[in-house]
């Protein structure tokens, strides 16, 4: 894979990849909170692929999550690293496949 590093701003990939799951916010009445201070600014990185991890995580947010619910997305700078966080009120992973997540082509 070769990635296209470029300067992204947090809170413009954030936003575009929010808006990628507006419909089903509606649809299901979910709020949707992002919690990011305004001076984090930018990082390297390759803008569409991070857009894309960070829709997958939110839309992955929505369908666990029951309607009328809430989800929230952080994101926090230290050192030379940015955190994205996304959590939810879904039911989480069961305990006997937490051991499989990170595993090709399990779900």
């Amino acid at each position: 894979m070769t990635l296209d590093l470029s300067q992204v701003d947090i809170r413009s990939a954030i936003d575009a990849a929010a808006e990628g799951i507006q419909d089903r916010l509606a649809r299901d009445h979910i709020k949707l909170t992002i919690d990011i201070d305004s001076s984090l600014g930018e990082f390297i990185a390759d803008e569409r692929r991070v857009v894309q991890v960070l829709y997958n995580l939110l839309a992955n947010a929505v369908g666990f999550s029951p309607q009328d619910a809430a989800i929230s997305v952080k994101a926090a700078r230290n050192d030379h690293h940015v955190t994205f966080s996304v959590t939810d009120s879904g039911p989480g992973i069961a305990p006997d496949v937490k051991d499989k997540v990170f595993d090709w082509f399990a779900t």
